[in-house]
């Protein structure tokens, strides 16, 4: 068996995942697969996909291939588009002195930013006055999400 074929046992449609997902979601939620084990598993799913899809010689094969058929084509009833992403530009290559000044004016507001966030993450719960202003100042309203992080 080569290696590549364990990635043929996974869905290749969007009706296999969805089953794949309804199957996989209810073995986990009726306790029917150690949950720890099972995300264990995923993250080193994800994390070899991820590896492989940011890999520049692979990328390159699948444009060279994707080429073959223009730049937008249908193949195993997906759609593919050959196009550029993640354009960007260097600005600073192009010495312009009104660019320059405003990119530093940028840098230090971005951190006059960064200060002021830090400054109000400590405000206590029952808030601050303001000298220069007089006003009420509370703590910035905080939401997250409790999840499991797994290093790998």
């Amino acid at each position: 068996m080569n290696t590549l074929s364990a990635i043929n046992l996974l869905p290749s449609n969007l009706d296999e995942i969805r089953r794949f997902i309804t199957k996989a979601r209810n073995e986990i939620l009726d306790g029917k697969e150690d949950p720890l084990k099972v995300l264990i598993q995923l993250k080193m799913v994800e994390k070899t996909i991820d590896i492989l899809l940011k890999d520049k010689d692979i990328d390159r094969h699948f444009v060279v291939e994707a080429e073959k058929y223009g730049k937008s084509f249908d193949y195993m009833n997906v759609h593919f588009d050959v196009r550029e992403t993640g354009v960007k530009y260097a600005y600073e290559t192009c010495r312009d002195s009104v660019w320059n000044q405003l990119n530093d004016q940028k840098t230090e507001l971005e951190k006059q930013l960064k200060e002021r966030e830090n400054l109000l993450k400590a405000i206590p719960e029952d808030g601050i006055v303001n000298p220069e202003t007089g006003e009420l100042i509370y703590k910035p309203a905080k939401s997250s999400l409790t999840k499991v992080v797994v290093k790998l």
